[in-house]
């Protein structure tokens, strides 16, 4: 299964900079150790964002921000506005935030020094990587004319809670398109079971069928190798937009999304060129055949199916999101 490394957030401390072996890493890599540099990818590119993007709200509207993330976003303004003047601003560092708010600034009495710290206690409320990527973001904001000094261990913690977040983003990403891909094997022989039940003389049918907008479209079917006709594939089209299909549309939609998702977000082809709905279903194609696909995959070959007793649908369907992205590629 293919990988994808998650680094370069550059992080920018004036006087105290995280280690240089500390990175957000996506998913384990065997190969990682010998990826090299201009394969890593920022996870400011995997969102479409900029570094900085909080301060702009054209880029903060690419992403969706949970409640306490939209909070967040005015934070570090509000912080500023209520900045204190300390005799001895390095003090904030010396103990626990013993602040309420999520950002608490202090000044030196000639206001060119600026001290940051974050209440971590925060970290848990944050709902998705957005919300933590946005609070990295604001946690690492310089300010012309003065020397900003953050904690260094309040950045690891945020750091460290975004790692695991974009971690787990993927990996829920990745499982998605396996239970996805299951649901669709399940739903694709109920309703051959329903053409059968409906339509008799069309017992055994393999038909082809893929999405367009808000509809299944049925493009080819045979029985036994021979083409059936057109109005047999008008009959099959009409079941599967009427209730008898709604399963089917359900989990190719479902599919459509996921795949839509993984393939913006963790290839290189699909950050630099973003696929909408529409151009999954131009690119996708037949879904019997991406299911059929499963069989001539990596070790799958020796199996007849998901439900042969030797194998696990997990396993079968491991690849589901690397072969999502494959059919999306141009």
């Amino acid at each position: 299964m293919s990988t994808i490394t998650i680094s370069s957030l550059n992080i920018n401390n004036q006087t105290a900079k995280l280690s240089e072996s500390t990175s957000l890493q996506g998913v384990a890599n065997k190969n990682a150790a010998n990826t090299p540099p201009a394969e890593m990818t920022s996870i400011y590119d995997i969102y479409g964002l900029k570094e900085g993007f909080s301060e702009q709200l054209d880029y903060k509207d690419k992403v969706t921000l949970s409640p306490v993330g939209v909070m967040l976003s005015e934070a570090h303004q509000l912080a500023e506005q209520n900045r204190e003047t300390w005799e001895d601003p390095s003090k904030i560092f010396e103990a626990d935030a013993e602040f309420n708010e999520a950002f608490k600034e202090v000044q030196s009495e000639n206001g060119n020094l600026v001290f940051r710290r974050f209440n971590k206690a925060y970290l848990n409320q944050l709902q998705n990587v957005p919300d933590a990527l946005l609070l990295y973001d604001q946690m690492g904001q310089s300010e012309k004319n003065k020397i900003v000094i953050t904690s260094e261990q309040d950045l690891k913690d945020i750091v460290m809670k975004l790692q695991t977040m974009a971690m787990d983003e993927r990996d829920a990403s990745i499982s998605n398109s396996i239970y996805k891909t299951s649901d669709l094997f399940d739903a694709k022989s109920k309703f051959s079971e329903m053409i059968e039940k409906e339509y008799p003389h069309l017992k055994g049918v393999d038909f082809e069928f893929t999405s367009k907008g808000d509809k299944i479209v049925i493009t080819g079917g045979q029985i036994n190798g021979v083409d059936i006709s057109p109005k047999e594939l008008s009959q099959i089209e009409k079941l599967a937009n009427g209730k008898e299909g709604k399963e089917l549309k359900d989990v190719m939609f479902a599919i459509r999304e996921e795949s839509v998702n993984h393939y913006n977000k963790y290839t290189e082809a699909g950050r630099k060129a973003p696929l909408s709905l529409a151009d999954f279903d131009q690119r996708f194609g037949d879904f019997g055949a991406y299911l059929e696909s499963f069989k001539s995959s990596g070790n799958n070959y020796k199996f007849k199916g998901p439900d042969d007793p030797s194998t696990y649908r997990e396993s079968y369907f491991s690849g589901a999101a690397e072969m999502m992205s494959g059919r999306l590629a141009a």
